[in-house]
């Protein structure tokens, strides 16, 4: 592995670790700078580096949004091509692996009645290259909400992700994911 993605895979490790420790808002504030410094310096990822099945993990940095995912037992995101992304996928005790975060955020009663009807328009996405924090690099756009996950590489197995959405500046979400497949 080249050095500089030890490194990238050393701070992640250290970030992931620090994020466990994280309580008080100070710390998560600390955190939301240190998390925004190590993504500006990793390197692009072209759309087809995403391709597969990945699984995701946040940091949680005193926005509305964190747990939210985790709430919904959030598993991570499958990259079927370019055009083709189930966003947001999430695994339940009694179902397979499937997305929903449009049932989660519209339809929060609902979830298990209506969970086929609703589950997966509001999750599709593509990939596209975007400028974001400097550098153009691969962002996934979602076809029916106001979101765009802007992602970095720390090594060929690991990316990190800052969720965008518009109007919300105070609401940046930080995970990652790791590809499984």
């Amino acid at each position: 592995m080249r050095d500089d993605l030890r490194q990238n895979l050393e701070i992640f490790n250290q970030l992931i670790a620090k994020g466990k420790q994280t309580k008080n808002t100070a710390q998560k504030t600390l955190l939301k700078d240190e998390l925004f410094t190590f993504y500006d310096s990793l390197p692009e990822i072209l759309p087809n580096e995403m391709l597969g099945h990945w699984k995701g993990g946040s940091w949680k940095v005193g926005t509305p949004l964190d747990g939210l995912l985790e709430l919904g037992q959030w598993y991570g995101k499958i990259f079927h091509t370019i055009n083709h992304v189930d966003a947001v996928v999430h695994k339940f005790r009694f179902f397979s692996v499937v997305g929903f975060l449009g049932t989660l955020l519209y339809f929060p009663w609902k979830i298990w009645t209506e969970q086929q009807k609703y589950r997966m328009p509001a999750t599709k996405a593509c990939l596209r290259e975007i400028h974001y924090r400097g550098k153009t690099s691969s962002s996934m756009v979602y076809y029916y909400l106001p979101i765009i996950d802007h992602f970095r590489k720390i090594d060929q197995n690991t990316i990190m992700g800052i969720m965008d959405m518009k109007g919300k500046a105070k609401y940046e979400f930080f995970f990652y994911l790791q590809k499984i497949k």
